[in-house]
């Protein structure tokens, strides 16, 4: 199978940000990039974020990205900023 990434928007829930990247970790096809781009419209979130991408990059090879987007008004403009980051012929959302 070809490489891909997969992109993860987030605003304002760091429990399901968690969960949700341990999901991708867990498939039998495991991406080569995590690129997850917050948009938390508060600021214990985006530290909350940031803080449970370090403790994941400690369990894993897989290359995590983090990138705080401010301002963002929708899900879209997060996923398209994420795919910047992205290197694979596939992304997934």
């Amino acid at each position: 199978m070809s490489s891909y990434s997969v992109v993860i928007p987030t605003k304002d829930r760091p429990d399901f940000l968690k969960r949700a990247v341990i999901s991708v970790l867990q498939q039998k096809s495991i991406p080569e990039r995590i690129v997850v781009v917050d948009n938390s419209t508060k600021e214990s979130n985006k530290y909350e974020n940031n803080n449970i991408i370090n403790q994941l990059m400690k369990t894993t090879k897989i290359e995590l990205i983090y990138k705080y987007l401010e301002n963002c008004t929708n899900a879209s403009i997060a996923r398209n900023h994420g795919s910047r980051y992205t290197h694979s012929k596939y992304i997934g959302f």
